[in-house]
């Protein structure tokens, strides 16, 4: 046999093991995706991850109960908010939207925006009063 030919096979072997992983992952990702997107795990990552951050910086302000939740769901995440009751401010909707900033806060950073917010005026964009 040549060398060419030697150095073509593999080539053409290495090509269909490539093809395959790539089709492996894209079905493992398909299947990861649907399962985790059905059904809110309560996990800090995956497809809920931001919300559920949000909602446990929300629920460790004292005085503070988280009474209704949304979430535009799609392929990934869009918006979501919380109605939320508290003594100080009454019922209100913390809404959060697909480019909002505090999506990619988390520990401290993030319960000091979430305070900062609740903290704000009434009709302020992202904080309307919630109506039932």
């Amino acid at each position: 046999m040549r060398r060419s030919a030697i150095i073509a096979g593999r080539v053409f072997i290495g090509g269909v093991w490539l093809t395959f992983g790539g089709v492996v992952l894209l079905v493992a990702f398909l299947c990861w995706h649907r399962w985790d997107g059905r059904t809110n795990h309560g996990w800090t990552f995956g497809y809920y991850g931001e919300m559920n951050r949000v909602e446990r910086a929300l629920k460790d302000i004292p005085g503070v109960r988280v009474i209704s939740h949304y979430a535009n769901r799609d392929l990934f995440l869009e918006e979501f908010g919380f109605g939320i009751q508290s003594a100080a401010h009454g019922e209100r909707m913390l809404n959060v939207s697909e480019s909002d900033p505090l999506r990619q806060l988390a520990g401290a950073e993030l319960a000091v925006e979430v305070r900062r917010r609740l903290g704000a005026s009434k009709t302020s964009g992202t904080d309307r009063r919630h109506s039932k």
